[in-house]
């Protein structure tokens, strides 16, 4: 199986959110795909929730930062390849 799950990338996408919807279909797959019963799926999910909720403290303004700090990414990212493009006629 290839890496992007059969997926054609155009060459002006965006390359960091390329990246986390091919995580995200990638995790869903293996989910889907998991020899898990719905029990042990629900268990995993709980269990994933508690850790989000206990380090939210942790996780919440790092996530903001993140966000900040993607957003300046995209502004810049933006403004080079608008400058990098000749017009076309």
């Amino acid at each position: 199986m290839s890496g992007s799950l059969g997926v054609a990338h155009s060459a002006g996408e965006e390359p960091v959110l390329r990246t986390i919807r091919d995580g995200w279909r990638k995790l869903s797959h293996a989910w889907s795909e998991a020899q898990l019963n719905t029990p042990v799926k629900i268990l995993l999910l709980l269990a994933g929730l508690f850790v989000v909720v206990a380090n939210a403290g942790v996780l919440v303004p790092l996530a903001i930062a993140l966000c900040g700090a993607y957003g300046i990414y995209r502004l810049v990212r933006a403004l080079t390849q608008n400058v990098a493009q000749p017009p076309r006629l």
